[in-house]
């Protein structure tokens, strides 16, 4: 078979698709879960996963993939990231995290991002701050208020999450316009972490009240809904507590301090990533997968 004949797997992701990570490159690892993928499909691979990426980065560097080989038989599969992380005009060093587990980054571009994070969160701390109900203009054509006295908390917590997972969203309605198979799987829980972009500390009860605001019945949370109802992610829904990869595979950390996936967790997820695709498109992998049990 020419390589020209075979199929082209492009997959996204943040830190958990990235082949380049140090941690990985130390460990001696020489896959990441894309390319067992596509060994077992005997497929070709095109992965553009980056270490940090935040979601619009996955869409935008998937989406330039695909226009990049409009001539191939394309696959799309990804796992997403966390919500609250965005990345500025996708420069590849520029992702703002708002994780308040992040090491001080070395210079100049760390301390760069952590001084450029500091006062967007201030920015965004001016609009619920000077929320004032009374004055605030009518909403908006999808319900979100507007004006320039600021938004409630709640819709601040949605707001963050519908602006990061509408590439989700973008992307899956791009590749289903265009035919092309797409599986999605969560990296990292996406909601969590969205609490920090105000408040950067633990705290279990303003993440308790992030999954209220946007589960609830709102408009802003239109998004939200549709994307639970899909049968193309892995797990029950793309937003399923404890179906993140981070959460579902610790045991296969390469260590309690870096907490990023082993050979075995790696193979994993990719199995993951495989059932789900056989169970939703019925095609089935070339060649027989070695199987990781606990």
């Amino acid at each position: 078979m020419s390589k020209s004949s075979k199929k082209l797997l492009i997959t996204g992701g943040c830190s958990w698709t990235s082949p380049n990570e140090p941690y990985y490159v130390a460990a001696g690892m020489t896959k990441v879960w894309p390319n067992y993928v596509a060994d077992w499909f005997e497929w070709d691979l095109l992965n553009v996963g980056h270490g940090g990426a935040s979601n619009d980065l996955i869409h935008n560097r998937v989406i330039d993939a695909i226009h990049q080989n409009e001539d191939r038989d394309i696959v799309v599969m990804c796992a997403w990231s966390q919500a609250m992380r965005l990345t500025l005009f996708d420069m590849p060093i520029a992702q703002m995290t708002f994780n308040v587990h992040m090491p001080d980054l070395e210079p100049p571009f760390g301390l760069t991002k952590t001084n450029c994070q500091k006062v967007m969160r201030e920015l965004l701390q001016l609009h619920v701050h000077e929320y004032d109900p009374r004055f605030t203009l009518p909403p908006a054509v999808d319900g979100t208020l507007n004006g320039p006295h600021g938004i409630s908390l709640e819709d601040h917590y949605r707001m963050v999450a519908r602006w990061s997972i509408r590439n989700i969203y973008m992307l899956n309605e791009y590749c289903v316009s265009k035919g092309i198979p797409i599986v999605h799987h969560a990296a990292v829980n996406i909601l969590n972490g969205i609490e920090w972009v105000m408040n950067p500390e633990v705290n279990m009860k303003n993440r308790s009240k992030v999954y209220e605001a946007v589960g609830d019945d709102n408009q802003i949370n239109i998004i939200y809904n549709k994307i639970k109802t899909w049968d193309n992610v892995v797990g029950k829904n793309l937003f399923e507590h404890g179906a993140s990869c981070y959460e579902m595979y610790p045991q296969y950390f390469l260590s309690s301090n870096e907490q990023h996936p082993n050979d075995k967790g790696m193979a994993l997820i990719a199995h993951s990533f495989v059932n789900k695709f056989i169970d939703r498109y019925e095609e089935r992998a070339k060649t027989e997968a070695d199987y990781v049990y606990d």
